[in-house]
């Protein structure tokens, strides 16, 4: 029977803030050598993270881009997902640092202009929308797998979004 020592002792695999290590002299027998190696080869790799779909699209106000406006997906259940729109008023949301997009499933849409103050000082810029669009939101987007687009032409008027 074939045999592998190991002469270290090595982190090979983090798990939080534990390490699995190899302890210098272990002795590891080939036909138990493929199971460590598929228990590593099945445990590495994987999200760390519930599925996502890409999400962006443009937020214009009465047909105008509308710049620097902050997009936030909801879910019933979850992490929201948050971007930022830029001067042509495109956004991409953001679940996680590094990871684009949002949650799977159906999401109510906050879109808002605020930029609060810090420490309780009043909003370094105020609201521009109405609250049907962020307070009272009256906007939602289902997300499915891959790559999904939802433009959000907002208006100050009384009447309703399109999506």
């Amino acid at each position: 029977m074939t045999q592998i020592r190991i002469t270290e002792t090595k982190c090979v695999w983090n798990i939080g803030n534990s390490c699995l290590e190899f302890v210098s002299g272990f002795v590891l027998r080939a036909s138990n050598f493929a199971l460590v190696m598929l228990f590593f080869v099945v445990g590495c790799g994987g999200p760390e993270h519930p599925e996502v779909g890409r999400v962006s699209g443009v937020v214009t106000l009465d047909g105008q881009p509308l710049a620097e406006a902050t997009v936030m997906f909801q879910p019933t259940n979850g992490r929201a997902s948050i971007a930022t729109t830029d001067s042509a008023g495109k956004y991409a949301l953001t679940y996680l640092d590094g990871v684009p997009g949002a949650l799977l499933g159906t999401h109510k849409v906050i879109i808002r202009t605020e930029i609060p103050g810090e420490d309780g000082q009043p909003p370094i810029a105020k609201e521009k929308l109405p609250k049907k669009y962020h307070e009272q939101t009256e906007l939602t987007a289902e997300v499915g797998p891959g790559t999904n687009t939802f433009n959000f032409e907002l208006t100050r008027q009384a009447g309703s979004a399109k999506k």
